[in-house]
């Protein structure tokens, strides 16, 4: 903690909710939750308000003190006009960018997404990419981080990727092939682009593009824009499944080993007419280091992506 940050009990009245809400706004923070505001009003109107765990926050920097944490309760108390005790706990940040991580974290066991999460942080535009594409790498970079098992089936990477400090610093890692992926696919029109941004799809991408930049760039163009392909052609293939099977239907793990089969036959430069996937086995994405053999070591997902997890 910074030597002047503080902590205090005090009492907050309507005006000083007022005056907070009003003056104290924090530039990306999230829309009110009507319904929560209203749980709130109900609590304190019955008596049942207690001293609430969580604690208003203020981030403090030369420009002035932004709200951090607290909007609801604030909203509540301007409401219903009742007083109320509450810790409030003043933070000193050195920039802006930590301000951005600290909110980022906080009261996420409420209802701050992932996707807030990221927003707060500004990783779309750090990355050079839209909210859409950026939404959709979150879910491509969790698949990869669970070695493109189902979802959650790594508790280790389920709670490193819910940070979203954490999923800020490897999108930007993973800055040039998401960047990449978006402009491969601009040419796809609007309902291609719904199949080729789903994760099992965008998340292959994202390996290919990231171990095999050029060939995959051109792969990902052709297939999205499906310009008169033909029979045989790996990209073809890619169109047909994404044009005709659902990922509800086979699931994450079929429907990103059917991507990677399609991919694999483009960077062999071999001819094929059908995807043969078999779901149970490690996947495999030719020029990365998902190898999908038995008698080599898989890598670790999470080292791929560029995390280092202490194991004490």
């Amino acid at each position: 903690m910074d030597k002047n940050d503080s902590v205090e009990l005090a009492v907050v009245t309507p005006q000083v909710a007022h005056y907070w809400l009003n003056n104290n706004k924090y530039h990306v923070q999230r829309n009110v939750n009507r319904q929560r505001v209203a749980r709130y009003e109900s609590d304190m109107k019955h008596g049942e308000w207690g001293l609430a765990e969580a604690a208003i926050v203020l981030g403090v920097r030369p420009s002035g003190e932004h709200l951090l944490n607290g909007q609801h309760r604030l909203a509540a108390i301007l409401s219903t006009g009742i007083p109320q005790r509450s810790i409030v706990l003043r933070l000193h940040f050195a920039s802006e960018e930590d301000m951005d991580k600290a909110y980022a974290n906080m009261d996420r066991g409420y209802i701050r997404t992932m996707r807030q999460g990221i927003a707060a942080m500004g990783t779309a535009e750090k990355v050079g990419v839209t909210a859409h594409t950026m939404k959709a790498a979150i879910g491509s970079l969790r698949l990869i981080g669970n070695g493109f098992a189902r979802r959650g089936s790594s508790g280790r990477a389920q709670i490193v990727l819910s940070n979203p400090s954490i999923v800020d610093q490897i999108a930007y890692q993973w800055k040039e092939p998401i960047f990449a992926y978006q402009h491969a696919t601009y040419g796809a029109n609007h309902k291609a682009r719904d199949w080729f941004f789903n994760a099992p799809v965008m998340s292959v991408a994202l390996v290919t593009l990231r171990y095999s930049p050029q060939c995959a760039m051109d792969f990902w163009r052709v297939a999205s824009e499906n310009n008169g392909l033909q029979r045989g052609e790996p990209a073809h293939v890619l169109y047909d499944i994404l044009s005709t099977t659902r990922v509800r239907e086979k699931g994450e793990e079929w429907y990103s080993r059917a991507v990677a089969t399609c991919w694999n036959a483009y960077a062999d430069g071999r001819p094929l007419n059908s995807a043969r996937v078999y779901a149970e086995t490690p996947i495999t994405i030719r020029k990365s280091p998902f190898h999908g053999r038995s008698d080599i070591a898989a890598p670790d997902p999470l080292q791929v992506l560029g995390v280092t997890v202490s194991t004490k």
